[in-house]
Protein backbone atom coordinates (compact mmCIF):
# COMPACT_ATOMS: atom_id res chain seq x y z
CA UNK A 1 0.00 0.00 0.00
CA UNK A 2 1.34 3.25 -0.59
CA UNK A 3 1.76 6.04 1.42
CA UNK A 4 -1.19 8.44 0.79
CA UNK A 5 -3.32 4.67 1.16
CA UNK A 6 -2.04 4.14 4.56
CA UNK A 7 -2.62 8.08 5.35
CA UNK A 8 -6.25 7.77 4.29
CA UNK A 9 -6.55 4.30 5.57
CA UNK A 10 -5.26 5.69 9.16
CA UNK A 11 -7.81 8.59 8.62
CA UNK A 12 -10.71 6.49 8.34
CA UNK A 13 -10.00 4.65 11.53
CA UNK A 14 -9.21 7.28 13.52
CA UNK A 15 -12.40 9.12 12.59
CA UNK A 16 -14.33 5.70 13.11
CA UNK A 17 -12.80 5.66 16.65
CA UNK A 18 -13.90 9.20 17.65
CA UNK A 19 -17.03 8.63 15.71
CA UNK A 20 -17.68 5.27 18.24
CA UNK A 21 -16.35 7.16 21.33
CA UNK A 22 -18.71 10.13 21.12
CA UNK A 23 -21.91 8.68 20.48
CA UNK A 24 -21.30 4.76 21.08
CA UNK A 25 -25.41 4.74 21.05
CA UNK A 26 -25.85 5.70 17.47
CA UNK A 27 -27.69 3.23 14.81
CA UNK A 28 -23.88 2.59 13.51
CA UNK A 29 -22.85 0.39 15.74
CA UNK A 30 -26.34 -1.29 17.05
CA UNK A 31 -26.52 -5.15 16.81
CA UNK A 32 -27.86 -6.75 13.78
CA UNK A 33 -31.78 -7.66 14.31
CA UNK A 34 -32.22 -5.65 16.80
CA UNK A 35 -35.38 -3.96 16.62
CA UNK A 36 -36.00 -0.13 15.96
CA UNK A 37 -35.93 0.85 19.62
CA UNK A 38 -33.14 -1.00 20.93
CA UNK A 39 -31.80 0.30 23.54
CA UNK A 40 -27.70 -0.95 24.63
CA UNK A 41 -26.70 -1.08 28.09
CA UNK A 42 -24.06 0.91 30.12
CA UNK A 43 -21.63 -2.05 29.76
CA UNK A 44 -22.58 -2.00 25.84
CA UNK A 45 -21.91 1.57 25.54
CA UNK A 46 -18.37 1.23 27.46
CA UNK A 47 -17.16 -1.48 25.44
CA UNK A 48 -17.79 0.79 22.46
CA UNK A 49 -15.98 3.49 23.96
CA UNK A 50 -13.26 1.12 24.89
CA UNK A 51 -13.05 -0.29 21.50
CA UNK A 52 -13.21 3.68 20.05
CA UNK A 53 -10.21 4.49 21.60
CA UNK A 54 -8.54 1.32 20.64
CA UNK A 55 -9.44 2.03 16.89
CA UNK A 56 -8.07 5.17 17.55
CA UNK A 57 -5.00 4.49 18.26
CA UNK A 58 -4.14 1.50 15.54
CA UNK A 59 -5.75 4.66 12.97
CA UNK A 60 -2.79 7.11 14.32
CA UNK A 61 -0.68 4.33 13.96
CA UNK A 62 -1.15 3.86 10.06
CA UNK A 63 -1.29 7.24 9.76
CA UNK A 64 2.07 7.71 11.29
CA UNK A 65 3.45 4.78 9.02
CA UNK A 66 2.17 6.67 5.64
CA UNK A 67 3.87 9.78 6.95
CA UNK A 68 7.19 8.20 7.57
CA UNK A 69 7.61 5.55 5.32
Amino acid sequence: MSGIGRIIFGIVFIALGIFSYRKPDSWFFRPRGSSIDYEPSEGYIGYLKIVGISIGIVGFMILLTGILF
